[in-house]
């Protein structure tokens, strides 16, 4: 199932023995297109104290209740050092992160990644400001959102909202059609596609719940392999 960043943002936390905080933020990596962190806002339960924890520690989440469950307990969160210690101590060697799924930790360093690749806030993030551009340099439309999977927690779709040149509003592109990307520099993205083609893509209608026959429209008009397949 898929969950917009901006819905997840406030969602209850629910620990094994009760509720911890809300949603306050996360953190996604460029590389991978990935979510890896997840700061929590405990203040009501631990006044004055934000934690960060993995995404890999929720089991279920539940969009009708805006909550997501974990298996830790509120000891076990309660332990965890504040999200200001944890950012004191990432200039160090030993940075002690949130709770991780470690299988899935490991994993991901065999693909490649590692606590060095670029973090990004969705909350610091000004989506407006990264543009996109097809193939051939004419620019499509602005980043307002992203799509994640819950199960996963990758970024299935980044939103984009189109030009006035386009007969759809808002469109969605996989992050695997990126074939240039300039965050550093210039903050601009190509989409290995033209115009023509963007023109036959669905209109995307701002729901989290993207049905399997939108995908079909989708990756048919785009003329890209569909990764459930």
């Amino acid at each position: 199932m898929l969950h917009l960043a901006s819905d997840l943002e406030h969602y209850h936390l629910q620990a094994s023995d009760g509720e911890i905080g809300n949603v306050q933020d996360l953190y996604f990596d460029w590389t991978h297109w990935t979510v890896r962190y997840v700061v929590v806002d405990t203040r009501k339960w631990l006044p004055g104290k934000k934690v960060i924890l993995s995404p890999y520690v929720f089991h279920t989440v539940v969009q009708e209740e805006e909550t997501l469950y974990m298996t830790k307990s509120k000891g076990s969160i309660q332990e965890l050092p504040s999200v200001e210690a944890q950012i004191k101590s990432t200039d160090s060697d030993d940075v002690s992160y949130a709770p991780y799924d470690h299988a899935r930790f490991h994993r991901d360093e065999q693909d490649g990644w590692n606590r060095n690749n670029r973090m990004q806030s969705v909350n610091e993030l000004s989506f407006d400001s990264f543009p996109f551009y097809t193939e051939e340099g004419e620019r499509v439309g602005t980043i307002t959102d992203v799509l994640i999977e819950n199960k996963t927690w990758d970024i299935r779709y980044l939103v984009v909202r189109t030009e006035s040149t386009f007969q759809q509003s808002y469109i969605l592109v996989s992050p695997e059609w990126l074939f240039q990307r300039e965050m550093e520099e210039m903050g601009v993205f190509y989409l290995n596609m033209n115009k023509e083609t963007l023109e036959k893509v669905p209109s995307y209608d701002g729901e989290s719940n993207v049905p399997r026959s939108y995908e079909e429209q989708l990756y048919n008009a785009c003329h890209m392999p569909k990764y459930w397949q």
